[in-house]
């Protein structure tokens, strides 16, 4: 009989060095670009803090996890940090507000939130345009009318 082990004798080494260096060819390859590091899922295993320190130079942070960008913000983050997937119920835009935290709106669901919300400051929103891949975003035909919508909010924002 073989016995099977739980775990692996697996370790991994994080090499802030290389992340650092991979940022700066990406700066190098696109020099007018703002360059953003995506670290959703604990920056893929990296862990986000040392992470977020070791791409200290990226122009903001993307994610998913609306915990985790408090987390960088709670950490003293104070770059722009933006969830790709949004937010997912109205309770959730009162932090992002608080944290100045950018939104990506990508489904009629989702800006009808934002539109109802009455929140203490305005909220930085991206709006998501499907290119394709059918998962995330609005039909290329609608985004006008998205992106007035967008504006109706901001306006009302900056008005209260």
């Amino acid at each position: 009989m073989v016995e099977w082990r739980a775990m692996r004798p697996i370790r991994a080494r994080i090499d802030s060095a290389a992340l650092r260096h991979n940022l700066g060819v990406a700066r190098r390859r696109a020099p007018h670009s703002r360059v953003w590091a995506v670290v959703k899922a604990n920056a893929y295993g990296h862990g986000l803090a040392r992470t977020a320190r070791a791409l200290s130079s990226a122009d903001g942070l993307a994610l998913i996890e609306l915990d985790a960008a408090l987390e960088l913000r709670g950490a003293g983050e104070r770059r722009p940090i933006l969830l790709l997937q949004g937010f997912f119920s109205p309770a959730e835009l009162e932090p992002i507000a608080m944290h100045g935290l950018t939104t990506v709106v990508h489904d009629a669901e989702q800006l009808a939130m934002l539109e109802q919300a009455r929140l203490p400051k305005k909220v930085a929103v991206v709006a998501k345009l499907n290119t394709g891949m059918n998962r995330l975003g609005f039909a290329a035909e609608d985004l006008r009318g998205v992106l007035g919508a967008c504006a109706i909010v901001r306006a009302w924002a900056r008005s209260r």
